[in-house]
């Protein structure tokens, strides 16, 4: 009986301690409640700001080229965050980096004029240009065409 009182005496003072634990651990949860939102509102705001640094260097490297589109810009742009991640890319310039990447995607990319491959018209010219080789070739069953050669 001697061992069974002092036993249901340590669960109690356990229990107490157990109780009291518990309180202090309440007590502090409440204290850093808002330790969560911290974190989370500090890892948003080192986001934003690696965003706005990778933006900057993109619009650096990407110049006076103007994409088609947004969605074209921003694809582009998370590519170039893709290759700035890369092992191999270590040690390169922004620069470098994208010409690698834009080569051979100019006319999907970018939204610049083609050249058109036209001669200047001529009068005194004695033998036709390629435009009016195209002409005649277009033109030749057109009754009301006339031809200058």
């Amino acid at each position: 009986g001697a061992d069974v009182n002092a036993k249901n005496a340590r669960i109690s003072e356990l229990e107490g301690q157990a109780a009291t634990h518990a309180t202090e651990l309440a007590a502090e949860r409440e204290r850093y409640k808002d330790y969560d939102a911290i974190l989370q509102e500090r890892d948003a705001l080192l986001k934003e700001k690696d965003d706005r640094a990778l933006a900057d260097r993109f619009a650096a490297v990407l110049g006076k080229n103007t994409p088609k589109n947004d969605f074209t810009r921003k694809g582009m742009e998370e590519l170039f965050r893709a290759e700035l991640a890369k092992e191999e890319n270590k040690g390169k310039e922004d620069g470098d980096i994208f010409k690698a990447m834009a080569e051979g995607k100019e006319k999907e990319w970018f939204d610049n004029p083609i050249r058109l491959d036209m001669t200047p018209i001529n009068p005194d010219a004695k033998t036709p240009g390629k435009t009016e080789d195209y002409i005649h070739e277009m033109y030749k069953d057109n009754p009301f065409y006339k031809s200058k050669n």
